[in-house]
């Protein structure tokens, strides 16, 4: 879980992704770096955001295909792409 003072952030379930609203997603090297993007990208964000998922494919595994094929070393190969939500609008 994540906090940043008045909010909570929390991993949501795959099985409950259905019940939320996806703001986006971001890719970095670090769940942190994520958010700091997905806030500078998204208004209101932490106001909004509930939640997140770490996706197994996106920009973080496409950043990690790069980072291969330039030969970096494997320690710089592990990005990750996290997708964030929110509530759901009452219908």
């Amino acid at each position: 879980m994540i906090q940043d003072g008045k909010n909570k952030m929390r991993e949501l379930p795959e099985e409950d992704i259905n019940k939320y609203k996806l703001i986006g997603n971001a890719g970095g090297f670090s769940l942190g770096f994520c958010v700091y993007i997905a806030q500078k990208h998204t208004p209101n964000f932490f106001d909004r955001v509930v939640g997140y998922r770490i996706e197994e494919h996106g920009i973080g595994e496409m950043m990690n295909k790069a980072f291969r094929q330039a030969g970096l070393p494997e320690d710089k190969q592990k990005n990750l792409t996290v997708s964030f939500y929110e509530e759901k609008p009452i219908s």
